[in-house]
């Protein structure tokens, strides 16, 4: 068990944030992630595009491949594929995650919670 004496950001605080990988079908216009990364670059957001399942080299297949430094990742994928995106955070040191309906799990938020990284389940089309 990782325990580290940090504080921990709140939602209103990521959102406030400059960087963020928006993780999930973010190219296709008829889905929630595509939504999600224009309302962030309307705010002023650098948003780094990231889908594991991309095969067009449309965007990122992963958070490493993404330039570095990301201040918050929104996940708004599967919950299957969640912890594997949580593991690639604890890598990179990413310590803020924003969860969107449906993408959440008690897995991911247990992870993020034994490794230091804050978590949010909110919408970010709602509270931005």
């Amino acid at each position: 068990v990782v325990t580290q004496t940090r504080s921990f950001s709140t939602g209103a605080e990521m959102l406030k944030m400059s960087c963020w990988a928006v993780v999930g079908d973010v190219l296709n216009s008829n889905k929630p992630a595509f939504q999600v990364v224009n309302k962030l670059r309307e705010n002023d957001k650098i948003v780094h595009l990231v889908n594991p399942r991309d095969t067009e080299g449309k965007c990122f297949t992963s958070l490493q491949a993404a330039p570095q430094p990301i201040d918050v990742v929104d996940l708004i994928i599967s919950p299957k594929v969640g912890p594997s995106i949580v593991e690639e955070m604890i890598e990179l040191d990413i310590k803020n995650l924003f969860i969107q309906p449906g993408a959440g799990s008690e897995e991911i938020i247990h992870k993020c919670h034994t490794h230091g990284i804050s978590v949010h389940q909110g919408c970010v089309l709602v509270e931005l």
